[in-house]
């Protein structure tokens, strides 16, 4: 015990400060193991963090949160409409094709059948027929060009071809004429109509008229050629309606016509083109 009292701070110096010292160092690379290092990359964003920490924790910031709310932008992606896309049709979402419109045209009709009488103008260079209580017995067909609703119209020149038959026997075949109208093509304007002379009663025969185009004068004008058929029963006319400039067939039908007395009706049902 002696030599212990006596020699106690060489023993401290070089037996215990060294042990001292060695636990020391272990303790402390112990604690570098335990503790998780920051990421290189993530230092930039921890600094912004703790920037941010630092705004928000600051006086202004906490008293301006009592009074706002902040609420973070709401952002909807909807992929399963353009999963849902039938094969063939990528890049063609929300792309509807027009539908189809037909381009105007006119609608020639048939209207009716009458008989009414006729006179020929005594001015005019002839070819000119309008309706006349003193006039011959004719019959008329009338056509129209009525409007068609949900469709845009459109008028069109027309001319007539009027073919006779008796029977399966044709007699004659003319360019029709049109009352009140000195040309063979008559313009048909949208819901206007017009009246063709089918044939008339001229000293008990039945006559037909033949639109014609001639030259004269220096100058271009129709008349009407008169062919008489005679005392005939029963006639069949056809009818066919064409625009005189393309030769698109708008009508085509057939009548019946009696002479004796004179009557007209529709041998079969007319259609339009």
């Amino acid at each position: 015990m002696h030599w212990l009292a006596s020699n106690y701070q060489w023993l401290v110096a070089v037996v215990l400060m060294p042990i001292i010292l060695f636990l020391l160092k272990l303790w402390a690379d112990s604690r570098k193991k335990t503790t998780n290092p920051v990421p290189v990359a993530a230092a930039p964003q921890a600094r912004l963090n703790a920037q941010d920490s630092a705004v928000n924790n600051s006086p202004a910031a906490v008293e301006a949160g009592t009074n706002q709310s902040v609420s973070s932008p709401v952002v909807n992606v909807d992929i399963g409409q353009q999963a849902a896309a039938a094969p063939g049709q990528a890049g063609r979402v929300g792309v509807a094709e027009a539908p189809y419109q037909r381009p105007p045209r006119a609608s020639i009709a048939f209207c009716s059948t009458d008989t009414i009488t006729i006179q020929e103008a005594l001015s005019g260079g002839g070819g000119l027929f309008f309706q006349h209580d003193k006039g011959n017995s004719a019959a008329v067909v009338q056509f129209s060009n009525a409007a068609i609703k949900g469709a845009e119209n459109k008028e069109a020149v027309v001319k007539a071809v009027i073919i006779y038959r008796d029977g399966a026997k044709e007699l004659l075949r003319v360019t029709g004429s049109w009352l009140g109208q000195e040309t063979a093509d008559v313009r048909f304007q949208v819901d206007s109509s017009h009246t063709l002379i089918i044939g008339f009663i001229l000293e008990d025969d039945f006559c037909v008229l033949e639109k014609s185009e001639v030259f004269g004068h220096r100058r271009q004008f129709w008349v009407n050629d008169l062919h008489r058929l005679g005392k005939p029963e029963r006639l069949i006319a056809l009818v066919r309606l064409t625009a005189a400039s393309s030769g698109y067939c708008f009508f085509d039908g057939a009548f019946e016509l009696t002479t004796n007395p004179l009557k007209i009706s529709n041998a079969s049902v007319p259609h339009g083109g």
